[in-house]
């Protein structure tokens, strides 16, 4: 059965407005998993690549010391981070996510590798009049000032 061009129009929306629940964003992901703040999801998604001092994530987050420390506490109860000594400094520690936060993070490596696969399928055509959508898309989200470039 073909569909008529609004009904096409209704499931390409509804796609589109999937893929944030999707885990397409981390911090979106981590933040609607858990019920985070936005800061506590930032948080995350800067762990997720690699452990860090506390000192680093205030200066990332752009938070003072003692914010970083409730911080660091409130997921620590969560068990989402956990704080370990830094292996060349005693003095330090370091902060790493937990394998709990990281099953958020596989969920959406999973999402981008079928998209990937998607676009890797996809004909030239197929891309031609997406890539203009999305361009289209991308200019009217930037002018409206709800993303940045």
């Amino acid at each position: 059965m073909e569909r008529n061009l609004s009904e096409k129009k209704e499931v390409v929306a509804a796609w589109l407005n999937r893929l944030p629940a999707a885990g397409v964003g981390i911090a979106v992901d981590y933040q609607q998993s858990y019920g985070l703040s936005y800061v506590d999801a930032k948080a995350l998604e800067l762990l997720y690549g690699a452990p860090l001092g506390p000192r680093q994530l205030a200066e990332k987050l752009q938070m003072s010391p003692a914010g970083i420390t409730k911080l660091v506490d409130r997921l620590e109860r969560r068990g989402l981070v956990k704080r370990r000594r830094h292996p060349a400094d005693r003095r330090r520690s370091l902060v790493f996510i937990t394998d709990k936060a990281l099953v958020s993070s596989f969920q959406r490596e999973q999402v981008r590798e079928l998209i990937e696969r998607a676009v890797d399928d996809a004909t030239e055509k197929q891309l031609e009049v997406l890539y203009d959508f999305l361009q289209e898309l991308g200019r009217g989200l930037l002018s409206e000032g709800l993303i940045k470039s």
